[in-house]
């Protein structure tokens, strides 16, 4: 949009500079200063015209290498973007690891689970044992006291009896 402008105003200038002198008429022998002062503005428009295309190709340098340097970026970006996808990569990998983990640490939980179960239908099938054993023991001790009654009974009976005369 700065090119048309520039250009414009430049052949405006150089229009409103040059056409007095054109437009007068030519006389022989005498060269007015107006005409003198509108060729020297005309020279300096078109130095000026000069300079301003220098500028804009060196701007347009300047955006050349900016957009190569865009697309350096972007490059840049897409490498990143690859580096990243594989992080995700590897970080799906590293989930399907943990994920067979605690699978496996389920079985051995369930394992677990089962081991206590037995220790508890042992830890019942020990408690039974105690009680018949209590209950044998009770049951000889029982015999053991009637034994112990009788034979108290027993001894009851030899005892002789004595009468003193007196």
């Amino acid at each position: 949009m700065r090119k048309p402008i520039a250009i414009l105003a430049a052949l405006g200038f150089l229009g409103a500079t040059s056409l007095p002198s054109v437009a007068t008429p030519a006389t022989a022998a005498v060269v007015k200063s107006d005409d003198l002062s509108a060729a020297k503005k005309a020279k300096k428009a078109k130095k000026k015209k000069a300079e301003l295309t220098a500028t804009d190709i060196s701007a347009a340098k300047k955006a050349k290498k900016a957009k190569k340097k865009k697309a350096e970026l972007t490059a840049t970006d897409i490498s990143a973007a690859k580096k990243a996808k594989k992080a995700k990569k590897k970080k799906a990998e590293l989930t399907a690891t943990d994920i067979s983990a605690a699978k496996k640490a389920k079985k051995a939980k369930k394992k677990k689970a089962e081991l206590t179960a037995t220790d508890i239908s042992a830890a019942k099938k020990a408690k039974k044992a105690k009680k018949k054993k209590a209950e044998l023991s009770a049951v000889t001790d029982l015999s053991a006291a009637k034994k112990k009654a009788k034979k108290a009974k027993k001894k009851a009976e030899n005892v002789i009896l004595y009468r003193i005369a007196a």
